[in-house]
């Protein structure tokens, strides 16, 4: 046993085999030259540098490097422990005709991506095409979720504590709509993995960024990398139902043309059983529902790249269409404290959303640096088609008393977006200038109506048919359902970077003008029509530092960052996302957040690679949902109060050896918010000061991966610590979801051209769980199953 300990600890921290990042020089001007070719002779393995004359190579004690380039004397160099990677080429004493070369960096390789997060300006985690097949990722949502700080839970994802209204989605750097008008930003697992290059998540903010990206900006990078090939891939998973996908993709590179095509369709059928209480400060429960949800849905995904590369300019145009269709048929059967016999609940809601995306984006390249013009526009349609609900008793008579329980509704919800990005960067020796500007418009309706059922018969129903006893139905007019909305940003920004030996400065500002409006007709006087329009200029100072040292380096970023109310937050309209849960409504006077971060960080990549950061974020006006103080208490709204915090320290850890990797990232943090007492909200709150909602203070991500001949291993496991999911109310404590463990195994094989996987997700199948707490205890108030996943994939190429 003893042996086999030491044996594991010398293998993890062995130095007879290391990543070697290091960079080569002109030995005349120290300057950086990029495409330079790097090969070890004895292990016939090799790379290239990228443009700014950095490399990335495993080499061991004793290998033969061999450095080549055009024009240049070819270098041998023999690894010692004491060689720090910095090779300088001597010119030839010959002269040759001009060659231009036109090449395309792969985005999505191992190397690029940790060359990419330590040569990066800012903090950023990557992750790119390679290690997602390598470690057979299933979803975009399963590549987010394994990246430090982030914990992504119920489609919203959370980095560093901040939920989804201080982060920002991008595709190609070009913000996506949210299907959901609640949410700011798009479930980022309706872009399919198998178009994505990389996916970076930066937690430290740049001028170029749009100002709302405080937690991080998750950008999504499609993959350029193009081969002629077609290739078909099915898979079948089944864990509370089954669920089946087929794609198939085509790309084609020729000097004409390079085009790539991608299309999915998929089919899930799911069934999910639980419990749901309500309980008062003194243990009683008020509610005690179980639940029955029933899920059945379609998706389509289509995707399009086409890229020219011109003399003088590289062109491309990218497209991206999401189609989903699918309905959600719940039933509670439980108690109920209004009532002296149980009830029962059945709410069928059909939605649709469909999400186009366009892009054409231009990039014109420049001796040292480029132009780039960066062009979308998206649209976005969410409608619920007729929601019906029906309530009645255990002694199968329909429940009358409120005549909105048995109701029919219909929503919509569109967004036209449109976005652009102009840039140029340019590097004078060893000054690197970036200079900009950006425009952002989102058009936003929202409208809904609403009915209730009137019966010709109220007893001795069957809950087969419904809908066969509604006699009329009655309309419940609303004057105020209809909401436009629109905000507008114009921005201009400047950044610029020094780059001494071995210290690099960067400092940069963005100013940024925002225009947000919201209008609808009053809800009791309607030939009245309430706005909301908010105009302001924000000037977003930024500075950051690296220095490099015994072959790490040291990172110090601060920003100030925004972040605005959101649309559904804004508006008057009342929604219930269940029977008998709470209300939940816009504040008009919400103002845009700031927030100040500050980051320091030690990096490495010698022997293991590894980062250790710390971070604070101060927020002013903190947006956050809080309960009104009414006489049921089940209605909720937003409000400002004054500060929040969060700080924290992040370790993340990379070690190769051989056909053996091994990744960990741990995160601890910290948050705090005062609620104040306005307007009526947090009267009833039991703690006006708490953590900040979605915030965890522990996560914790391991996965180890292993490659044999044609078979690859690899497990990934996640630990989310409890975390607050909403405040308490009237004497009772928090509630908090209580804490994640999620393990995934799988099993890749590939013959030839053949590819075959078998993956197991969730295997500890942990519930989904909330807890509250009242004065004799604590009661589990929600307790959803969360069942293990298993499946298999089968990929083609040809």
């Amino acid at each position: 046993m003893i042996r086999n300990i030491l044996f594991l600890i010398c293998l993890f921290t062995s130095t007879f085999c290391w990543g070697v990042n290091g960079k080569v020089i002109d030995s005349d001007t120290k300057e950086s030259l990029p495409y330079v070719t790097v090969y070890v002779l004895n292990k016939k393995i090799g790379t290239i540098t990228d443009f700014d004359g950095h490399y990335n190579i495993e080499v061991s004690t004793g290998d033969t490097i061999k450095f080549s380039f055009i024009s240049y004397k070819e270098q041998i160099i023999i690894v010692d422990d004491k060689w720090d990677g910095v090779v300088e080429l001597k010119t030839s004493d010959f002269e040759l005709e001009e060659v231009v070369i036109k090449t395309t960096r792969n985005i999505g390789s191992e190397n690029s991506t940790i060359n990419d997060k330590i040569n990066s300006d800012e903090v950023v985690s990557i992750v790119g095409k390679e290690e997602i097949e390598r470690k057979g990722i299933q979803s975009t949502q399963q590549v987010v979720s394994k990246i430090v700080g982030v914990n992504y839970n119920d489609d919203d994802i959370t980095i560093r504590g901040l939920t989804d209204r201080y982060n920002q989605t991008t595709l190609n750097l070009l913000p996506v709509p949210s299907s959901d008008p609640d949410k700011k930003n798009l479930d980022i697992n309706l872009i399919p993995k198998g178009v994505i290059g990389n996916i970076s998540v930066t937690k430290t903010y740049s001028p170029d960024f749009f100002s709302e990206a405080t937690g991080a900006q998750i950008n999504v990078n499609t993959d350029k990398i193009l081969k002629n090939k077609i290739s078909l891939k099915s898979s079948i998973s089944h864990s509370n139902g089954f669920n089946h996908s087929h794609q198939f993709s085509i790309s084609n590179k020729n000097k004409f043309l390079n085009v790539y095509g991608y299309i999915k369709w998929g089919e899930s059928i799911s069934n999910t059983l639980g419990n749901i209480k309500n309980i008062n400060k003194q243990g009683n429960i008020s509610l005690n529902y179980n639940i029955d949800r029933r899920d059945k849905g379609e998706n389509l995904n289509g995707f399009i790249l086409l890229n020219k590369d011109l003399e003088k300019c590289i062109v491309d145009f990218i497209s991206l269409l999401n189609f989903n269709e699918n309905t959600t048929t719940f039933f509670t059967e439980g108690s109920h404290f209004d009532y002296n016999k149980n009830i029962f609940t059945m709410r069928n809601t059909p939605t649709k959303n469909i999400l186009s995306t366009n892009q054409l984006n231009f990039k014109i390249p420049l001796e040292k640096g480029s132009i780039n013009l960066l062009n979308s526009y998206s649209y976005l349609t969410n409608e619920e088609n007729n929601r019906e609900q029906y309530v009645w008793f255990e002694d199968m008579s329909m429940n009358t008393i409120d005549i909105n329980d048995n109701h029919r509704f219909t929503s919509y919800f569109r967004e036209h977006n449109f976005a652009h990005k102009f840039f140029i960067n340019k590097t004078y020796n060893n000054f690197h200038t970036l200079f900009g500007g950006d425009f952002y418009n989102s058009l936003r309706e929202f409208d809904y109506n609403r009915y209730y059922f009137q019966f010709h018969n109220t007893s001795n129903i069957h809950i087969d048919s419904l809908s066969t006893y509604i006699n009329d139905e009655v309309v419940i007019n609303d004057p105020a359902s209809n909401v436009v909305g629109n905000l507008m940003i114009g921005a201009l920004y400047i950044k610029q970077k020094i780059e001494l030996k071995k210290w690099l400065i960067n400092g940069g500002v963005r100013g940024e003008l925002v225009n947000q409006s919201i209008s609808h007709r009053d809800q009791i006087q309607p030939i009245f029509e309430r706005s909301y329009n908010n105009t302001n200029l924000f000037v977003l100072p930024y500075f950051s530092s690296k220095v490099k040292f015994n072959k790490q380096q040291l990172r110090f970023n601060y920003s100030k960052t925004l972040s605005q109310p959101r649309f559904r937050e804004l508006t008057p309209f009342e929604y219930t996302e269940m029977f008998a849960t709470a209300k939940i409504k816009g504040n008009p006077d919400l103002v845009t957040s700031s927030i100040n971060n500050f980051d320091v960080r030690v990096e490495s990549k010698n022997k293991i690679m590894y980062s250790v950061g710390l971070f604070y974020k101060l927020i002013n006006n903190p947006i956050e949902r809080v309960n009104l103080a009414t006489a049921s208490g089940q209605l909720q709204s937003y409000q400002n109060s004054d500060k929040a915090s969060t700080y924290g320290i992040e370790i993340e850890v990379k070690k190769k050896y051989k056909d053996l990797t091994i990744d960990g990232n741990f995160i601890w943090m910290n948050s705090n918010i005062i609620l104040n007492d306005v307007d009526e909200a947090s009267l009833i709150l039991t703690n006006t000061e708490r953590p900040l909602q979605g915030a965890t203070p522990l996560i914790f991500n391991t996965d180890i991966s292993y490659e044999w001949k044609d078979f690859n291993f690899s497990t990934t496991y996640n630990y989310n610590h409890s975390q607050l999911f909403a405040a308490g109310i009237q004497g009772l404590g928090d509630i908090y979801q209580r804490q994640q463990h999620n393990l995934n195994i799988t099993i890749k094989y590939k013959y030839k051209n053949h590819y075959f996987t078998i993956f197991g997700n969730n295997i500890l199948s942990t519930p989904f769980v909330l807890e509250q707490s009242h004065d004799y205890g604590v009661e589990n108030i929600r307790d959803i199953e969360n069942p293990l996943s298993l499946g298999m994939s089968y990929k083609v190429n040809f």
